[in-house]
């Protein structure tokens, strides 16, 4: 009898242990400057894209089971690009997909009060979506930031590198000649498609989801006659729109009315991590569209006239996208 006893105790406990998952504590170190650093050999200034201006790198770490269910997740606010984000988890044996982001936020006592991009449904990979939350223009500091990996949890995997990358395109947007048409209160970029959110595949490739029209209903960047300098450049992000069809625009009254320059109509091929330069000739009435290639740097018409961006001016010049 005792014999019987010891055999049932022996088998309870058999049944016990094949219950217990075993968990590991595995680090995470995420590495924001993949954003930039293709883009940092075509600015214009050597510290473009280090400054925020105030603001924060926000970066968002979730992490996903075989399944698709957030198993983990955290969200740190780092001072640049340069910075590292590092986070460890307790998380059982097994595969998950690890989707990273940035971008940038403005802080407020600890709290967000300012964001160009909204999180939603992210208890879920296929359910996660990044919609513009702002619909603002812009500048370098809308860019968006997006690593998926496929990582093992197990003996021998207990640290991971994610490297994050940029999420769409950057364009580095020259008005030269502002002055030179009297009649002119400001010059408009347009274009005819745009995106303004993002979703996840099951296995964490980025989707954006592409708004279309048959006319120019999406205004990229403005520059208005009435200031002081006569050369000016910006930057301006987008997610990646394929094959789009770029036009400037001269408003010419106060409600808006104006005209379409034709003859600065370019079609670009906008993908993403790639950078583009888009110089606007005014006194020729003509614009050059292109794709930067290895070597070649974002260089100013007049290094004199153009004004450099500081934190007042660069929040008061964010436009509504017209729509």
């Amino acid at each position: 009898m005792i014999m019987c006893m010891a055999l049932v105790a022996l088998l309870f406990a058999s049944c016990k242990n094949e219950d217990i998952s075993i968990s590991r504590e595995v680090s995470f170190e995420v590495n924001p400057y993949g954003v930039i650093s293709d883009f940092v050999n075509h600015q214009v200034h050597e510290d473009d894209f280090d400054f925020l201006s105030g603001d924060w790198l926000r970066v968002h770490l979730f992490i996903y089971d075989a399944k698709g269910n957030l198993a983990a997740s955290d969200i740190q606010y780092l001072s640049g690009y340069r910075s590292t984000m590092n986070s460890t988890f307790d998380l059982a044996d097994g595969n998950y997909t690890v989707v990273a982001t940035t971008d940038v936020a403005t802080l407020d006592h600890g709290d967000v009060s300012f964001e160009y991009w909204e999180f939603t449904e992210t208890d879920r990979l296929t359910d996660l979506r990044i919609t513009d939350a702002s619909g603002l223009i812009g500048w370098d500091d809308k860019i968006l930031g997006v690593a998926s990996n496929r990582v093992s949890v197990g003996a021998g995997h207990v640290s991971h590198t994610i490297d994050v990358k940029p999420a769409g395109a950057l364009i580095l947007v020259h008005t030269n000649g502002i002055h030179n048409f009297s009649d002119v209160i400001s010059y408009h970029l347009y274009v005819d498609k745009n995106s303004d959110f993002c979703s996840f595949e099951s296995d964490g490739t980025m989707t954006p989801t592409i708004n279309a029209g048959t006319t120019y209903n999406w205004q990229l960047s403005v520059q208005n006659t009435s200031s002081s300098g006569n050369n000016y450049y910006t930057y301006r992000f987008v997610l990646p729109l394929g094959n789009a069809n770029f036009i400037w625009f001269a408003k010419i009254e106060e409600d808006g009315s104006g005209f379409l320059l034709d003859d600065t109509h370019n079609q670009v091929n906008v993908r993403m991590g790639k950078m583009y330069n888009c110089i606007f000739d005014i006194p020729n009435l003509a614009c050059d569209f292109y794709e930067f290639s290895d070597g070649m740097k974002g260089l100013l018409a007049s290094d004199a006239e153009n004004m450099r961006r500081i934190d007042q001016f660069k929040k008061a010049s964010m436009e509504k996208r017209v729509k």
